[in-house]
């Protein structure tokens, strides 16, 4: 997983990040562990959105950033979404 914002001094104007729900929020190891098992494609296990944002620089100048995440439709009351805790990190990293 990697982007034009990791590249040294990238133009950065809008970064849009966005995964899966696992857990009711962003994927973790065991999470990603537990989708490979589930499925025949190939699953990144180590490195998600949560660490990559951990390992990522701060905003370049006034950067803005959106954030979304994948989860199920039904039932419509099921909490959780990984989009909550990339928007969190992001504006912790400067994005607005």
């Amino acid at each position: 997983m990697a982007a034009a914002a990791e590249l040294p001094g990238s133009p950065v104007d809008v970064l849009v990040v966005g995964g899966p729900t696992h857990a009711f929020g962003l994927s973790r190891p065991p999470t990603r562990l537990d989708a490979a098992r589930q499925t025949e494609k190939p699953v990144e296990t180590e490195r998600g959105i949560r660490e990559w944002l951990e390992a990522a620089s701060a905003a370049p100048g006034r950067a803005r950033a959106a954030a979304f995440g994948t989860k199920v439709g039904t039932p419509p009351w099921l909490p959780g979404s990984a989009a909550r805790g990339t928007g969190k990190r992001l504006r912790a990293l400067g994005y607005s």
